[in-house]
């Protein structure tokens, strides 16, 4: 599907996105596999480094909009794949401070990607929406919409 000639860019991110989950996926079974060993840890950590920045491209292609507001995060995103790749390559990445710090700020940049999406209604409002609208049990819940 990827290898076609009309396919999106949408399917692009997603595919992106499915590598970077699937390196750390390895990462984390070798890790399991091999345990004594530093390198199958190091891969992990080296892999979650880009899960962030593959969650916000696929999040800006799937809402349609321009990357002009996402790209703060974008940047920030990079610039954590690349000193968490740092730090899984240096001695740095068996020390478990080390880890703590990178998995945080990986925890940040997904969190931060999720939230930062500018669609209309989030889920939360979405949720508070249809639960307030149903105040009076005589009268017709309307149906709630996305917009």
């Amino acid at each position: 599907m990827l290898l076609r000639q009309g396919r999106t860019r949408l399917w692009t991110a997603f595919a992106v996105l499915n590598v970077s989950l699937l390196a750390y996926q390895i990462g984390d079974f070798l890790n399991g596999l091999f345990g004594t060993q530093p390198w199958p840890l190091r891969l992990t950590l080296a892999a979650a480094g880009f899960i962030p920045l593959a969650v916000l491209g696929f999040i800006v292609e799937f809402q349609g909009e321009s990357a002009g507001r996402a790209g703060g995060l974008r940047r920030m995103a990079a610039f954590t794949g690349v000193a968490t790749v740092a730090v899984a390559l240096s001695p740095l990445g068996m020390i478990p401070a080390a880890r703590v710090a990178a998995a945080s700020a990986v925890f940040v940049l997904l969190t931060a990607a999720v939230t930062s999406g500018s669609a209309p209604r989030s889920a939360w409002g979405y949720l508070s929406a249809s639960c307030s609208s149903a105040s009076s049990a005589g009268r017709r819940r309307p149906s709630p919409t996305w917009r």
